[in-house]
C-alpha cells in the first residue's frame, strides 16, 4: 500500500485536473503553480489531460522561473502550467 499522503497527493491532482477540464469548459484559462521539483506533469491523470488537450487542438504551456519570498535568502524555483 501506498503512504497516505502519496495518496493524498493523487487526489489533489486528478482533482486538480477535473477544475481544469471545468475552467477550460467555461471558456476559462487555468493555470496550475507548483514548486520546480513537482512531479505533476508524471501522474497519469495529467498525462491524460495533455492528450486530450492535443486531441482538440490545444496546448498546456510551462514557465519556469525563480522567486524570493520575503528578502528570503534562498529562491525557490516555480512552474507555471497554463492553456494560454
Amino acid at each position: 500500500a501506498a503512504f497516505h499522503s502519496v495518496n493524498m497527493a493523487n487526489l489533489l491532482t486528478s482533482r486538480s485536473i477535473l477544475l481544469i477540464l471545468l475552467c477550460i469548459c467555461m471558456g476559462g484559462v487555468p493555470v496550475i503553480e507548483n514548486p520546480g521539483t513537482s512531479l505533476i506533469w508524471m501522474h497519469d491523470r495529467f498525462q491524460w489531460l495533455l492528450e486530450v488537450l492535443e486531441r482538440c487542438g490545444m496546448k498546456m504551456y510551462k514557465q519556469r522561473f525563480w522567486m524570493c519570498h520575503f528578502n528570503s535568502p534562498s529562491m525557490k524555483r516555480t512552474i507555471l502550467w497554463s492553456t494560454g
